[in-house]
């Protein structure tokens, strides 16, 4: 193998920020695959996602890339790098491929590969979303899987700056609590956490101050949220987060939904950036039924 194995992806980097930049919803799942990368979930694995997203799927969405694509090449397959670069997307893809199923290179060595904001840029952000959401193990409330729907319930409702883009908040204090059950609510969150609440807005208002959705996510932020609630419970906060974002269906020339279009755009005011270039970006049509990851016993 050639002793570029070892080295980050470097020569898209401007590209992927700069798209990037322009979309909250690619920076949503950057940070997301980011953060199941980080995890070694059971139900995330690079062997399934290699099935899932495929060589050859993925060197396509990098067919405008060919510095990217030759650097990927190189990594995992040990050509040369002017021979990597000069070969097309599709042969690239064979050749990353044969060298893995061959025992030359390894599932784990082909997604590190990828950086996910490679992958979120120049990929499919709502297939990655709805395989996320497909995937989530909801009805066994472990911590890492916790920890995860904490994370992007933060994430969703922080202000975020990261690298060279800025977000505003994508859902707000009142869309998160509107989206759990009151009876859920009630059910679930311990009488002494909801005592607390309640002599916190006697005080705000005793005081002449407003008490809110905010001050209630205050005292029970994310981290408490997963730990008292059911993570079923929890599912309406990614429902609201993937109208707002557009994330809901497959979508072709970069086209939201026309429901979806005011508030993308109020998203994209709100996004600041500083990219040092800007690049226009067609998302490749893809079919519209999910491809399933296979399940891990």
């Amino acid at each position: 193998m050639s002793g570029a194995q070892n080295s980050k992806i470097s020569p898209n980097a401007v590209h992927a920020t700069a798209k990037l930049a322009e979309s909250p919803a690619k920076q949503i799942v950057a940070e997301l695959l980011e953060r199941l990368r980080a995890s070694s979930l059971s139900w995330w694995t690079p062997a399934d996602l290699r099935t899932t997203f495929p060589a050859k799927e993925r060197m396509k969405w990098l067919e405008d890339e060919s510095a990217l694509r030759g650097h990927l090449t190189n990594v995992l397959t040990g050509l040369f790098a002017n021979a990597a670069l000069a070969k097309g997307s599709q042969l690239q893809a064979e050749l990353i491929d044969a060298a893995i199923d061959g025992g030359d290179s390894t599932v784990q060595a082909f997604e590190n590969a990828f950086e996910p904001n490679v992958l979120a840029a120049h990929g499919s952000e709502s297939r990655y979303w709805r395989t996320f959401r497909k995937q989530l193990p909801w009805e066994s409330n472990g911590k890492a899987e916790q920890k995860i729907v904490a994370f992007l319930i933060e994430q969703l409702l922080g202000d975020v700056k990261l690298g060279s883009y800025q977000r505003k908040p994508i859902l707000t204090p009142l869309d998160v609590r509107r989206a759990i059950d009151a009876r859920a609510w009630t059910r679930h969150i311990p009488e002494e956490l909801r005592a607390k609440i309640d002599s916190a807005r006697m005080d705000a208002e005793a005081k002449g101050r407003s008490f809110g959705a905010a001050e209630e996510l205050g005292l029970v932020p994310p981290a408490l949220l997963v730990q008292h609630l059911p993570l079923t419970e929890l599912r309406a906060i990614l429902d609201r987060a993937e109208e707002a974002l557009g994330l809901g269906r497959e979508r072709t020339n970069g086209d939201a939904p026309k429901k979806d279009r005011p508030r993308l755009a109020e998203l994209a005011r709100a996004t600041q950036s500083t990219p040092e270039l800007s690049f226009d970006f067609e998302e490749e049509g893809e079919a519209a039924e999910l491809d399933v990851v296979p399940s891990v016993n």
